[in-house]
């Protein structure tokens, strides 16, 4: 088993071994550093080679908000009550992209901003309209590969063809 995680210096820790071991070790350094007032160390997160900048992060409830406080955009409500998926996809990446965000979004980003509006698309298929029919309409960061982020953008051409859903 191998464990990774940060101590409060900084400082990255790897461990390889016998599962009762690793776990023993994360025990005693968890206990050692509450018993003097720290606070306890939390594993390391995974990362990604292909990890997007934490330059302006915007959360799945800013998303929801911005798609739910546009007024001036009647349109929305017929793209998620249609049964087109490229458009209904599309729409989280169209509001990051109004919102100023350079970062991409995850099929499971798009996933969730969805359920959150009353319409469930599971991750799954999120990816494959990603990779499929709406992917004229995005930029990837990546190529897909099983098990890796990849994280997409709007393009021109989806502004364009989010823009022109009138009526």
């Amino acid at each position: 088993m191998k464990a990774s995680f940060t101590l409060p210096n900084g400082t990255l820790v790897q461990l390889d071994g016998d599962p009762n071991d690793v776990r023993a070790m994360l025990n005693h350094l968890g206990s050692d550093s509450a018993s003097k007032g720290t606070r306890a160390m939390q594993p390391a997160a995974r990362s990604a080679v292909n990890d997007q900048p934490d330059e302006a992060t915007i959360s799945e409830i800013d998303v929801v908000n911005w798609i739910k406080n546009q007024t001036e955009l009647p349109w929305i409500d017929q793209v998620l009550d249609s049964r087109d998926v490229t458009r209904r996809v599309l729409l989280p990446l169209y509001a990051l992209h109004h919102m100023g965000s350079r970062a991409g979004a995850t099929s499971g980003f798009v996933s969730r901003v969805l359920a959150q509006l009353g319409v469930r698309i599971s991750v799954p298929n999120v990816s494959t309209e990603l990779a499929g029919r709406a992917k004229k309409f995005v930029l990837a960061s990546s190529v897909r590969k099983k098990g890796a982020a990849v994280f997409y953008t709007i393009s021109r051409a989806g502004i364009n063809y989010m823009d022109g859903q009138h009526g």
